[in-house]
């Protein structure tokens, strides 16, 4: 039993080297890694850290949703009306969501789905809820 597997060995052996044999005479010369090329250091300096300025924050001015109506009415000569809503909308606004700017309520609201941005009739600001 010791004889045949000494003779496997051996011919694992010669395999393995006809196999070394066959790759270098397809790859042609060895190929080594140069383990120097790999262990250098890159010493690249980073950038340098640079702060934003601080935002400019506005402190918005309350508005009057009554006085905005009397203004509206003294501009253009006729009350602003609600908005007329179609009866099978499928985004409905919520009956108590006003402006926080002017406390516009829910009837002069619009609602931009693509933005999801409320905006009221009369003043030109948007706003998130």
């Amino acid at each position: 039993m010791t004889k045949l597997i000494q003779i496997l060995l051996l011919y694992i052996q010669i395999q393995q080297k006809i196999i070394i044999f066959l790759i270098n005479s397809l790859l042609g010369k060895h190929i080594t890694i140069n383990r120097k090329t790999y262990d250098k250091l890159i010493d690249k300096p980073y950038k340098k850290l640079q702060v934003d300025q601080i935002p400019i924050i506005e402190i918005t001015k309350k508005l009057n949703f009554n006085q905005l109506l009397i203004d509206y009415q003294n501009l253009h000569g006729k009350p602003l009306k609600p908005i007329k809503r179609h009866k099978n909308k499928k985004v409905q606004i919520p009956n108590n969501l006003v402006c926080p700017r002017c406390g516009t309520p829910h009837q002069y609201l619009y609602l931009s789905i693509l933005l999801h941005f409320y905006y009221t009739k009369n003043t030109s600001p948007t706003f998130n809820y």
